[in-house]
């Protein structure tokens, strides 16, 4: 989708940031072409404060590998993260090299930002073999704009132990099956509520997984909403989810928790089935921070139909370049070391945060890692169907899913039907697309 289509500008995105009406003046592409420096050069690297020694460790070792070029890790709180990146550039003295999620990726390529890699001889190389949704993660406006610091996807799991103790031969596959499978666990009194559905704001990538794994869409390539009758899917699985707490099955502090907090109780072993982001599974199968430590298992995330497709939401984060650093060819350099399929090894091997390159899925160093804690077929097979969010280049989306999440929990709770919820949620659509 064009910027024009959206009728998105910069200052439209400045001012959706918080950020001063006063700098949406276009932000000067410098340093485009310029030769490799003579002396030293600085460079400096920023992202969000998840495990920054690693990041720092790899940045020294490029550091030493070209000692002309001095650079360094700076990590930033992640919930803050958006917020000061955006005062950074607005302020004419963003980082030379950073993070960026791939929600924000469209608004920040509008705003003039950041810059593409297709700017750079050679670049295509590195997007060779990437899995498919990781290289759509990266793209916007027919141009790349960074490489892959991580991606995953949402994966669907269960207790096998508790299924055990309850008679159940086999996982769920269906949205009924695990219907039943839980009124099996509840009337064994193994647990009282033993479903789990992540609702708390900024959760929003469970329901998108749900969505995709029953064939559903949210939104038309216009950035219409096709909820809540257009297109079933939303309807029937909001309709589930309220049945399911009025059957007294589904946890109502769903509505209170996010990805960390499911993962928590599904370590603690208050939770049959949920959605989780397939590396937690890695910590939920350490004895170390778990005490259900081997029991979670993976399998293909539950359609509302036997057909499936089963799909799932995958996501990329990536390291781009400033559009405003007075060093690109060093800053492209340090991206391609810190963006390897190498380092990407390395992340996976640490922490488990899945990486983009499809040859992966073969290493066997990976596949030996993954079988302690996990199932490398079944990761790759789920990935293979992973899917980007279908609003990635909307610039109102992040605002939306936000109200689509508090009507989610209205109809869950018994304050709204899941029609008026869903109806609501499609007006503050139409309204944010028309701003």
């Amino acid at each position: 989708m064009s910027s024009s289509r959206t009728g998105w500008d910069r200052r439209a995105f400045l001012r959706r940031s918080g950020a001063l009406v006063g700098a949406a003046a276009a932000l000067p592409l410098v340093g485009r072409g310029a030769a490799w420096a003579a002396d030293d050069v600085s460079l400096n690297f920023e992202g969000w404060n998840y495990d920054p020694a690693f990041q720092s460790e790899i940045v020294k070792e490029f550091v030493q590998a070209n000692p002309n070029i001095k650079a360094e890790f700076v990590a930033q709180p992640a919930g803050q993260y958006v917020q000061k990146m955006i005062a950074r550039f607005t302020a004419g003295n963003p980082p030379d090299l950073l993070y960026v999620r791939d929600q924000s990726l469209a608004g920040w390529a509008d705003a003039g930002y950041i810059r593409p890699i297709n700017e750079f001889p050679g670049w295509e190389k590195h997007v060779e073999g990437l899995i498919p949704f990781h290289l759509d993660g990266l793209q916007y406006e027919g141009k790349t704009w960074g490489l892959p610091y991580y991606g995953d996807h949402i994966a669907y799991i269960y207790n096998a132990d508790i299924l055990q103790k309850a008679g159940i031969a086999a996982p769920p596959s269906t949205w009924a099956e695990i219907s039943e499978q839980a009124l099996a666990i509840k009337k064994a009194g193994i647990l009282d509520r033993p479903l789990v559905f992540p609702l708390k704001a900024g959760s929003g990538l469970h329901w998108w997984s749900a969505v995709y794994a029953s064939g559903g869409h949210l939104f038309d390539a216009e950035g219409n909403p096709l909820f809540a009758d257009k297109d079933p899917v939303s309807l029937q699985l909001l309709e589930y989810l309220v049945q399911a707490n009025e059957k007294q099955i589904l946890d109502p502090a769903s509505v209170q928790m996010g990805t960390a907090e499911a993962r928590l109780a599904f370590a603690a072993g208050k939770i049959a089935f949920s959605s989780a982001a397939r590396y937690d599974l890695k910590l939920i199968n350490d004895p170390k921070t778990s005490k259900i430590a081997g029991a979670a298992k993976q399998v293909l995330f539950p359609s509302l139909t036997a057909s499936g497709p089963h799909a799932t939401v995958g996501w990329t984060q990536m390291f781009s370049i400033s559009a405003d650093t007075k060093h690109p060819q060093e800053a492209w350099k340090l991206l391609q070391f810190i963006s390897s399929q190498e380092v990407a090894k390395r992340y996976y091997l640490k922490n488990g945060v899945g990486y983009a390159y499809k040859s992966l899925d073969n290493d066997p160093d990976i596949a030996a890692e993954t079988q302690k804690w996990s199932d490398q077929a079944m990761f790759a097979k789920q990935g293979s169907l992973a899917k980007p969010r279908e609003y990635m280049t909307f610039p109102w989306a992040a605002e939306w899913e936000d109200f689509h999440i508090q009507q989610l929990q209205e109809a869950v709770l018994g304050r709204k039907s899941a029609r008026d919820a869903l109806q609501a949620s499609a007006s503050k659509a139409i309204q944010l697309k028309k701003a």
